[in-house]
């Protein structure tokens, strides 16, 4: 169960959702989360909602986001993310398309 602090952080922020779930799996199991959320395709999504070009564009996105981080750690005491150099990604998607040079 995730603290009471967190959900009110996400309703205050709308945002966050996807740091604060690896937060809480790697609280957990102690290991990095393997969560990734798979981004839409926004172009599709500007379309299809008259011009909504999504929170990324907003001025104020990065900045929100690393007040979120903080303040996850903050609730969590600690930083529980785990390093990890693998990305977990739906086949084919364009983030999975590169080529090591190992």
């Amino acid at each position: 169960k995730q603290p009471a602090a967190v959900h009110t952080l996400i309703d205050e922020t709308q945002n966050c959702d996807d740091i604060a779930m690896n937060f809480i799996v790697s609280k957990h199991t102690g290991k990095s989360s393997g969560i990734f959320v798979k981004p839409i395709n926004i172009i599709n999504l500007e379309k299809e909602t008259n011009g909504y070009s999504g929170m990324w564009h907003r001025a104020e996105h990065f900045l929100q986001r690393s007040y979120c981080l903080n303040k996850l750690v903050n609730i969590f005491s600690g930083m529980p993310l785990k390093y990890s150099n693998i990305m977990i990604s739906q086949f084919g998607f364009p983030y999975a398309n590169h080529k090591s040079k190992m």
